[in-house]
């Protein structure tokens, strides 16, 4: 649903689906490689909220995506789920 609406207002809606919980996690970061970046950064504000740590390591790769937003989501991401990154632990 991400993926096909262009409304950024549906999206943010389509983006609480959180409330599903971890289930899902195995659909959504199927979309973490999307073209599109406000879909990857809804996945990746999606994925911290549900407390998703099995996809950390694409998330910090993401740190380094070309479009500002997503790379401020990723990080955002990385330090709240793995907060032993922000002091400089791998």
């Amino acid at each position: 649903m991400l993926v096909q609406e262009k409304v950024r207002v549906r999206r943010r809606r389509i983006s609480t689906s959180s409330a599903l919980g971890p289930d899902v996690v195995p659909e959504a970061t199927r979309w973490l490689m999307d073209p599109n970046w406000y879909v990857v950064r809804n996945i990746i504000a999606l994925l911290r909220t549900v407390g998703d740590r099995s996809s950390l390591a694409t998330i910090r790769r993401l740190t380094g995506h070309a479009d500002l937003r997503v790379r401020l989501e990723a990080l955002r991401t990385v330090l709240e789920l793995d907060p032993a990154t922000g002091h400089g632990h791998s």
